[in-house]
């Protein structure tokens, strides 16, 4: 299976999280993005990094869906995580939207790390 987040803790509460270190990953392109988001997947993301999900919809063309309500999940041996990693994005009160300038200097990029324990 292939877990979406921004962030290890929101995909799995368990004994995992010390493990991500140790898991071979590597920096894919958004056209591997699309690809592996084209099969099915588990969003972990949340409603309060919609606005960063939008900026990603916008330049990238890549959709992620956001769960009713996100749960944590027991990973398994060759589960795929896909965690999104976004700099020079301030963090947004409640009421804010990020301006376009803001869109436009925020660096994307995407890591998928392979569970092997």
């Amino acid at each position: 299976m292939l877990y979406v987040g921004f962030n290890p803790r929101e995909i799995t509460a368990y004994d995992f999280i010390g493990d991500f270190k140790k898991w071979p990953f590597g920096v894919i392109d958004k056209e591997k993005v699309k690809e592996l988001l084209g099969a099915r997947y588990v969003s972990c993301c949340t409603k309060e990094q919609g606005p960063i999900l939008d900026i990603i919809e916008r330049r990238l063309g890549i959709h992620i869906d956001i769960p009713f309500t996100p749960d944590r999940h027991r990973l398994k041996k060759n589960d795929r995580v896909l965690i999104i990693v976004v700099a020079n994005l301030r963090k947004l009160s409640a009421y804010e939207r990020y301006t376009l300038q803001e869109m436009t200097k925020a660096r994307i990029f995407f890591r998928i790390y392979r569970v092997t324990s």
